[in-house]
């Protein structure tokens, strides 16, 4: 019986990775089209706070609608909701990082 507590809670995993992941696809579109423009002016580290504070609700939203579509009944939607969150910001955060990268370049460039 442990065996199928054990594979159980693996695919329970893969499936919670998963779903977060699609969470994170859905949800990049809005993000960047209505809270990346504003958190472009700010400190990286207000930028990171901005953004998960107005991503939340997004991403509640999209999970819960996943998971309705989803037989997860093992599943937990704030876990999921957590790890895309998280999985959101960072991305974001890593393509301002970025894109300030690139601008200093070319001013100095320039």
């Amino acid at each position: 019986m442990p065996w199928k507590d054990s594979l159980r809670r693996l695919w329970t995993g893969r499936q919670a990775a998963s779903i977060a992941t699609e969470v994170v696809r859905r949800c990049r579109p809005h993000i960047n089209e209505r809270i990346r423009p504003r958190a472009a002016c700010m400190e990286l580290a207000e930028a990171r706070g901005y953004v998960r504070a107005r991503s939340a609700a997004i991403v509640q939203d999209q999970t819960q609608y996943l998971l309705s579509k989803v037989s997860a009944r093992k599943l937990r939607q704030s876990e999921i909701a957590s790890a895309a969150l998280e999985s959101l910001v960072d991305l974001v955060i890593a393509e301002l990082g970025a894109t300030r990268q690139q601008k200093q370049l070319h001013r100095k460039a320039a």
